[in-house]
């Protein structure tokens, strides 16, 4: 089954990234396939978050895996800009399943390469 082409452009119209801003973003496998059940996947996950949380690029207030996606609620840190956050959390996600050999589905740190996105939806509160 195709999904429908959801506009994802129009996400980063009006989007502001701003340190200190509480962030809601809900992040999807690739073709919403249920990846994220087993154990090293979500294991996986917790360990990036943490290592984004230490190295000061957001604190994490609640965060929830699901199989076919992962809710996060997070205040953004200084570091870096809500993108560059997100694409690090992607990158190293990834990064951390090639060197124990499982293949992770959220994959697309920029959306360029369209065989490998995942979808990305932000609110902000302030």
């Amino acid at each position: 089954m195709l999904l429908p082409d959801r506009k994802t452009a129009h996400l980063h119209h009006g989007r502001v990234s701003q340190a200190g801003m509480c962030y809601f973003l809900t992040i999807c496998t690739q073709h919403r396939e249920a990846v994220l059940t087993k154990s090293t996947e979500a294991g996986r996950i917790l360990r990036t978050l943490s290592t984004l949380e230490t190295s000061g690029d957001f604190v994490l207030h609640a965060a929830t895996i699901l199989p076919d996606h992962l809710h996060l609620l997070f205040t953004l840190g200084s570091r870096l800009t809500l993108g560059q956050t997100m694409a690090k959390l992607k990158n190293l996600t990834r990064d951390m399943g090639q060197r124990h050999g499982a293949g992770s589905r959220m994959v697309s740190s920029t959306g360029s390469d369209q065989t490998n996105s995942s979808r990305t939806t932000v609110s902000t509160f302030s």
